[in-house]
């Protein structure tokens, strides 16, 4: 039976206020009648966890809420997911059509950044929603020049607390000598970046990929990574969050291994007191074929400290490829679990299909912890763990958790998991989403 719908059409932002949920049946283990009549809805929400973020919803009842990306009726749009019941208790979507609005997210606190790299013509911009007042969400617009702006998104905290501090890529930006590509750097929403760093000569793609580390040169500010292509081979330069500088850059040792796809920050590896960078090589050939690899690197020296080699095994099928490394993501473990690096391998094979998997590792990449996978062993989305986030969610207190997107069949999927002793908090696909009467 139809659980009815609230609607509230919030000025321009057409916000759509949905008492729908995502049966709980279907998420505790998802049982075998998981799509009998009444509880699968193919046509609704497609795409889901196409991007993901946490976000916190305010008032007198505080709740930690988890923003993803979907598309509906070919538009993009974007939900607001209440972890313990699975209602959908906001859906935003753009003004004027097309599957790109939430093609990207990021958040700090109440307030959520959403990419729509194609609009203005392919210029590109970003909604920056208070969840908490979304009737007044502005538009941050890409700076002259700027091609699919919003394409990549990432925030760190505000140092005084009032705002958000984002780094926004414009991965194809013309620049001199045919370089593409330029990030820049915004504080709250008032339209002009506090800097902008553009592709170096013979980059381009400059920005595809954004990392936030700790204060590496001590200036009081957290600093990035950010990813390009050079002649055939992946870069990723890190740069001053102060002043966009480019402080050190590593070059990928072969052509067409994707060097710097995956980025994450991770804690000091090398006792230097100096946050370190995970660089994912998903193409990168071993024994008979291009499993992947990553490279856990010094932000100090530049120097490798170790690498994360896949199995080449893994490849059950001629040609196929786990893409290991495609996307990466740390949790630091200060949120009521152990600290740890997830690894995607997002065409791996898991149970017997190649729908992909993701690996928790130790910090250090020493130790592989586990595989991770859809939980569900029916039909399942493919490229589990194309997308990787993390947030803090309400367990038992406070705890930082893993977000796991898929692509594909049954609407998408989100899988959301619990580090350290990596139990399953719940999983849901798209087509489990109860859509609006």
């Amino acid at each position: 039976m139809a659980i009815p719908l609230t609607r509230s059409i919030l000025g321009a932002l057409a916000v759509l206020v949905v008492s729908a949920v995502a049966r709980a049946q279907l998420v505790e283990g998802l049982p075998s009648n998981a799509y009998s009549p009444g509880e699968w809805y193919p046509n609704v929400y497609q795409s889901l966890g196409r991007s993901l973020a946490g976000v916190r919803l305010g008032g007198e009842k505080p709740r930690d809420l988890i923003a993803a990306g979907v598309t509906r009726n070919g538009s993009g749009r974007v939900v607001l997911l209440a972890p313990r019941s699975r209602r959908v208790v906001m859906e935003f979507g753009g003004d004027v059509g097309g599957e790109f609005f939430g093609e990207s997210l990021a958040s700090s606190g109440s307030t959520l950044l959403i990419g729509e790299s194609i609009a203005l013509q392919g210029r590109g911009r970003v909604r920056v929603v208070d969840v908490d007042r979304p009737d007044g969400a502005r538009w941050l617009e890409g700076f002259e020049g700027a091609e699919r702006f919003g394409l990549e998104l990432l925030t760190v905290p505000d140092a005084s607390g009032t705002g958000f501090v984002a780094l926004i890529a414009a991965p194809t930006t013309p620049g001199a000598d045919e370089a593409r590509g330029a990030v820049a750097l915004y504080r709250d929403a008032r339209g002009e970046p506090v800097w902008i760093q553009r592709a170096a000569r013979g980059e381009v793609g400059f920005g595809r990929t954004l990392a936030v580390l700790g204060d590496v040169d001590a200036d009081g500010t957290s600093d990035f990574a950010v990813s390009s292509i050079r002649g055939a081979r992946g870069a990723v330069a890190l740069l001053s969050g102060k002043t966009g500088a480019r402080l050190r850059e590593w070059i990928g040792d072969a052509a067409g291994d994707r060097f710097g796809t995956g980025l994450a920050g991770i804690g000091d590896l090398d006792g230097d007191s100096v946050s370190d960078l995970a660089i994912g090589m998903p193409w990168r050939e071993c024994a008979d074929g291009t499993a992947g690899r990553v490279r856990l690197v010094s932000t100090a020296t530049g120097n490798t400290l170790r690498e994360i080699e896949s199995d080449c095994r893994r490849r059950d099928r001629p040609g196929g490829d786990a893409e290991f490394g495609a996307a990466l993501v740390s949790i630091d473990g200060t949120q009521g679990t152990a600290a740890e690096l997830f690894i995607a391998a997002p065409e791996g094979f898991y149970n017997g299909t190649d729908v992909g998997f993701v690996e928790a590792w130790s910090a250090t990449g020493s130790e592989r912890l586990a595989r991770l996978g859809w939980d569900y062993s029916g039909f399942r989305p493919e490229r589990f763990g194309a997308t990787l986030a993390t947030c803090v969610l309400q367990l038992d207190g406070p705890t930082s958790v893993l977000l796991v997107g898929g692509r594909g069949d049954n609407g998408g999927g989100l899988h959301v998991r619990r580090p350290g002793s990596n139990t399953l908090v719940w999983e849901i696909f798209g087509c489990h989403l109860e859509p609006p009467d």
